[in-house]
């Protein structure tokens, strides 16, 4: 079985000229329809079953089914990263979806490593720490998925949201590097992801994976995490430098709903300067403290939705009432969280880190 670490060899310059597209792919459209439907399958990611989810997102008639779903322990608190997939034999695609962050512990780890220099990226440039080592613990299912030989010419959609966006995008690239799909089989539609690397690494993964599009809901905060410029609330707002070499960097094309996304509401594709981070569109906003809350309230909510409670209630369409009182942190529809479950497992996470600082020194 093919694993991440059988990719050491790779240099830029053979990333560059042996693995492009044979063919010379035609620019890719975003499709806001697609883009729907992959925001009920990556809601789909944190519900217990993603089944109902499928069902709502997908037709009918393409007999769409679940075929995988994977839950691995990813950071040192014992917090989950996860994915499952769906699949069409009518339509001959996969979706591999990848859940977003759990819960404000899961938060916690994630932006320690966002602050760090970031890991090698098999020479192609760094990347966030959390993100990758959370794709390695799921990679071997993937991998799974993607081998399978019923499966092997079937096109593939990599989707999340937040931190299941960062997953998607690092599964696609190593999906091309690891020779399993080449570049125009490949598709990659994320919500709300944070920066995942280096701008070496992001102009790679788009090199790689052209067809990739990065939805962002008006003043979502968290695709602005890491800062590529500074702090993120500071009052000048630079535009992002290509040649730095941080971690705070975008791959793909953006697509931003400025005025946030309700049914009908406008969007731009940000193609503008500098590349992947136009500064005339999101990374152009200025971010005030105060309004912290909002800012994470427009994370959660995409097409007019809020994507965890929304899965976790299966995607209907019209409890729009219960996903707003739906607890963030209820595991169910059904069995919301017991109060301060939330402070008590932080409180729990944090003093078993403590003890691990302690063994480590």
């Amino acid at each position: 079985m093919a694993v991440l670490g059988n990719l050491n060899f790779l240099s830029f310059g053979l990333l560059l000229t042996g693995f492009l597209p044979t063919t010379l792919l035609a620019d890719p459209q975003y499709d806001e329809s697609h883009a729907l439907a992959m925001m009920y399958l990556s809601a789909g990611a944190y519900a217990v079953l993603p089944d109902d989810c499928i069902k709502r997102a997908m037709p009918s008639a393409n007999k769409w089914v679940k075929f995988l779903a994977i839950n691995e322990t990813c950071d040192i608190l014992s917090n989950i990263c996860s994915f499952y997939t769906a699949v069409s034999d009518v339509r001959r695609e996969l979706v591999v979806v990848f859940r977003g962050t759990k819960d404000k512990v899961q938060l916690m780890v994630e932006a320690l490593d966002s602050i760090q220099e970031g890991q090698d990226f098999y020479g192609v440039g760094k990347v966030n720490q959390y993100f990758f080592d959370g794709l390695k613990t799921l990679w071997s299912g993937v991998y799974k998925v993607l081998s399978e030989d019923r499966y092997k010419d079937y096109d593939v959609t990599f989707t999340g949201h937040s931190l299941g966006g960062a997953l998607a995008a690092l599964a696609s690239i190593i999906t091309v590097l690891n020779g399993l799909r080449t570049s125009d089989q490949i598709k990659l539609y994320t919500f709300g992801e944070p920066r995942v690397g280096s701008s070496s690494f992001a102009f790679t993964l788009d090199n790689l994976v052209p067809h990739s599009f990065r939805i962002v809901n008006g003043y979502d905060i968290v695709p602005h995490m890491p800062p590529c410029s500074g702090n993120v609330f500071s009052q000048i707002n630079l535009p992002c430098d290509p040649s730095d070499s941080g971690i705070g960097y975008h791959h793909g094309t953006e697509v931003w709903y400025p005025d946030g996304m309700a049914p009908g509401a406008e969007y731009k594709i940000c193609k503008g300067s500098p590349r992947n981070e136009d500064h005339s569109c999101s990374a152009g906003v200025k971010f005030n403290w105060l309004l912290y809350e909002s800012y994470i309230d427009a994370h959660r909510h995409y097409f007019d939705h809020k994507i965890p409670a929304f899965g976790k209630l299966g995607c209907a369409p019209n409890m729009k009432y219960e996903e707003e009182i739906l607890p963030n942190d209820a595991l169910t529809a059904h069995d919301p969280p017991k109060p301060h479950s939330t402070m008590e497992n932080l409180i729990v996470k944090v003093k078993s880190f403590g003890n691990f600082l302690k063994n480590i020194g």
